[in-house]
């Protein structure tokens, strides 16, 4: 089950990310801050989303530690999105529609994230430990 929901994961940083390269006007405006968007935050966008897609692929094109070393690095990236999203809301200086949307996005993906890697450390923790024989 928790594979299926990292697959889905990246399958979204993918399409949001690609989104986000080729149409970044489209994707603020999905965001709630197309009237804030100026020549900067396009590029910003475009930056975050080339960010996600490399994530998304990274993440679906690896196995075994490697994915979970792309799993890993992408839930710091959520972590990270979603406290700076959380410090949004508090100022109120980000539209609070276009903060709580992006922040509940970036949180959902955390959990997910962090839901995963404390169910790897549980299984890994439960495989039995065998010793070499010299």
């Amino acid at each position: 089950m928790q594979a299926k929901a990292l697959v889905a994961l990246a399958i979204g940083r993918i399409v949001w990310g690609v989104l986000a390269l080729v149409s970044p006007r489209l994707n603020t405006r999905l965001a709630g801050v197309a009237e804030r968007a100026t020549p900067e935050v396009h590029y910003l966008i475009r930056v975050f989303g080339s960010r996600a897609t490399v994530l998304g692929i990274g993440y679906l094109t690896s196995t075994g530690a490697t994915r979970r070393k792309w799993q890993r690095l992408a839930l710091g990236v959520d972590i990270c999105d979603t406290v700076a999203g959380l410090g949004h809301l508090r100022r109120g200086d980000v539209p609070r529609r276009s903060a709580g949307l992006l922040t509940a996005i970036t949180g959902t993906y955390a959990l997910i994230g962090a839901k995963a890697v404390l169910a790897d450390r549980a299984a890994s923790s439960a495989e039995p430990v065998t010793e070499a024989t010299d």
